[in-house]
């Protein structure tokens, strides 16, 4: 009897442990399934990083509501393993939709203020510092005790009890120059007017660029025809142009569609040297000549070690001076594109710099590329006054609103320094890629009276759950400056010289040089970056500022707008489609010779020809404004206001002060 019990005993212990096994087995099988129905329990959520609100519980579906942090939701019914059925309400109505169950949290956030003290440590009671910030995000629902939060790339303390449940209104500048919603309102009346507009090039006969074409990789009896857009000549550290040995360089972004979409095996940019013998005649592009590419490879003239330029997939722009008579000192952006291309696939944009060797042959220049030397990175981005790439890998890469940006490095000297100017983003010091909502709640990014940004920030939190408003959120465009060492290293990262917070998230090309005892910094945009509906998707833009200082203070050409170039009608797929302006000093004129390229890279079959360079023409700089002169178009790719450059010599500064009002070129319709 006592082991038909003890039997039976044991029976149920069998039971018990196969629950256990099954149940087990259960939830490993329903993986996140099971921990977010245990993590949801709640009806109440609030959204953790950006997200999207879909139709179904499905990626690919239509989206309903963009979704910012803080964002509450209520959830309907049970939770899936990655998708969670919610209902959300805002300004706009109620939507019933599906959101990504990682993207939800019961925790909400609170707002650390600029003056709290923070410490190092949870149980710390000497304060490490005050923070310098407003809004700082903190993951928390303490009310005592201190909680952890970030604060410049650093894990920090804050007492829980000094936290404000919303975010609060202030105005700070930062201590640098904005470029505001109130001046950026001003763009579309500035874009009609004459004075700034680019010219069309309509009656001008248009060519690809005749030299330009490379063998083909498959077979070697075929060429094919580059895409040659962004380009810069070869400058001294003043910004004027250069005589080499009797040539003028221009250095350009190219590649070659036809071997890409018949091999797929190159993809992307690289820079390559064109040339023009000074004296000739330059109204026909064939006067320019075709020196090949800078670099035979990634990491060509490098140690070998620098893990950008083996990542690096293409070579960005830049900008290049004469080091001596013999060598040039090259700056631009390297990129680590997809993965498949041997790139990160994490859109890194890194500055960089070589020395290249440039020979005078009988036939012309060509690059010793056995003499490349000093190939080497210089600039990731410090995180605290220039977002790095670092800083968009989790949120803003996957949600794909923060549009990085780090390059486009342009040389400038001043009374024996060194500078580096390029685009950037602002970093945590300057309210930038925190994504703690500063751009709805800073007054200094709005500008104007107090009764406007009242106006402008009311519409921006009523609108910030839409893609406009979270494009706001991430939108820290920035023109920054690095000083750099004899050797062109870092010497000391610099606090932007603009920066366009809530405005702008690309702004390319910067350009800087001094003339008339006055500093001129220049940029390029398009209206699809500019957070402005009035503003032409179309349009395209040139932005300008003085100071009298190259550190600043700047404040914009033309009066409040800034712009200086304004194209709004054109295409992008249109052949005569113009984009890069870039203006070159002349000491002894006020009339500049602006350089640009014209038509999109990509299927020339779509758009009447390849990317090329675009006819030239003259800005008149006269103070604080500027004009686009009249009946000035000067031959594609002319980096001088004469069909024939006179200037002779070994090297120097170029300079001509004949003007063309005719145009010498064969008149088309096309």
């Amino acid at each position: 009897m006592q082991k038909r019990y003890q039997h039976k005993r044991f029976g149920h212990l069998r039971y018990w442990i196969g629950g256990a096994v099954v149940l087990l087995i259960i939830l490993i099988a329903g993986g996140s399934y099971g921990y977010h129905e245990w993590k949801y329990s709640v009806n109440t959520y609030y959204i953790n990083s950006s997200a999207i609100l879909y139709t179904s519980a499905n990626a690919d579906s239509k989206p309903l509501s963009y979704l910012g942090r803080n964002s509450k939701v209520t959830r309907v019914g049970r939770g899936y393993s990655k998708w969670v059925k919610v209902t959300y309400k805002n300004s706009y109505g109620t939507k019933h939709g599906y959101v990504q169950g990682t993207k939800l949290s019961r925790v909400g956030f609170k707002y650390a203020q600029k003056g709290a003290a923070y410490y190092k440590s949870a149980d710390a009671t000497k304060a490490a510092g005050k923070l310098n910030d407003h809004n700082i995000i903190v993951k928390t629902d303490a009310t005592s005790g201190k909680v952890a939060t970030e604060y410049n790339g650093d894990k920090v303390y804050v007492d829980a009890n000094k936290l404000t449940k919303k975010p609060v209104t202030f105005s700070d500048t930062y201590g640098t120059n904005h470029y505001t919603r109130e001046n950026m309102k001003h763009i579309p009346a500035a874009a009609k007017l004459t004075k700034n507009q680019v010219p069309s090039f309509k009656n001008v006969a248009i060519s690809d660029v005749t030299n330009a074409k490379v063998t083909n990789r498959l077979d070697k009896s075929k060429t094919d025809q580059l895409d040659v857009w962004d380009s810069w000549p070869l400058q001294d550290g003043k910004g004027n142009l250069v005589n080499y040995h009797g040539y003028h360089i221009v250095f350009a972004m190219a590649n070659d569609p036809k071997t890409n979409e018949d091999n797929g095996a190159e993809y992307g940019a690289s820079i390559y040297m064109f040339y023009q013998k000074i004296g000739t005649d330059t109204s026909d592009i064939s006067s320019w000549y075709n020196g090949g590419k800078l670099f035979r490879s990634r990491t060509d003239g490098s140690d070998g070690k620098s893990k950008y330029l083996k990542k690096q997939t293409d070579e960005w722009s830049g900008s290049s001076i004469l080091q001596d008579s013999n060598h040039v000192r090259l700056f631009y952006t390297a990129f680590s594109g997809a993965k498949k291309h041997g790139g990160n696939g994490e859109n890194q944009q890194v500055l960089a710099t070589a020395k290249l060797k440039i020979d005078v042959t009988s036939n012309g220049l060509s690059i010793d590329h056995n003499a490349t030397t000093d190939h080497k990175t210089i600039f990731f981005g410090d995180g605290k006054y220039y977002q790095n790439t670092n800083q968009t890998v989790g949120e803003a890469l996957q949600f794909t609103a923060d549009d990085f940006t780090l390059r486009d490095p342009h040389y400038i000297e001043d009374n024996g320094h060194k500078y580096l100017v390029f685009e950037g983003n602002t970093g945590t010091k300057f309210s930038g890629s925190a994504y703690s909502d500063n751009n709805n709640y800073n007054y200094a990014n709005i500008g104007g009276s107090k009764k406007y940004q009242k106006k402008v920030q009311k519409k921006l939190i009523k609108n910030r759950n839409t893609w406009n408003g979270l494009r706001n959120q991430y939108t820290n465009g920035a023109l920054g400056i690095l000083e750099l060492n004899n050797n062109y290293t870092v010497k000391k990262v610099m606090k932007p010289l603009v920066t366009f917070n809530g405005v702008d998230d690309e702004t390319e090309r910067p350009n800087l040089f001094k003339k008339n005892g006055k500093w001129y910094l220049f940029t390029d945009t398009r209206g699809t970056h500019l957070l402005k509906s009035t503003i032409s998707r179309k349009g395209i833009f040139m932005l300008g500022f003085v100071a009298n200082k190259l550190t600043g203070p700047y404040k914009p050409l033309n009066g409040k707008s800034g712009v200086v170039l304004s194209s709004t009608e054109l295409n992008p797929n249109n052949r005569r489609f113009t984009y890069s302006y870039f203006v070159i000093n002349n000491p002894d004129s006020n009339n500049l010779v602006v350089t640009s390229y014209m038509t999109k890279a990509g299927d020339a079959k779509l758009r009447g020809g390849h990317s090329t360079f675009s006819p030239s023409f003259l800005l008149n700089i006269n103070g604080d404004t500027t004009s686009v002169v009249a009946n000035s178009i000067l031959p594609q790719g002319a980096v001088t206001d004469s069909v024939f450059s006179g200037t002779t010599g070994t090297s120097g500064t170029t300079t001509n002060s004949a003007t063309n009002t005719t145009s010498p070129f064969s008149q088309s319709t096309n």
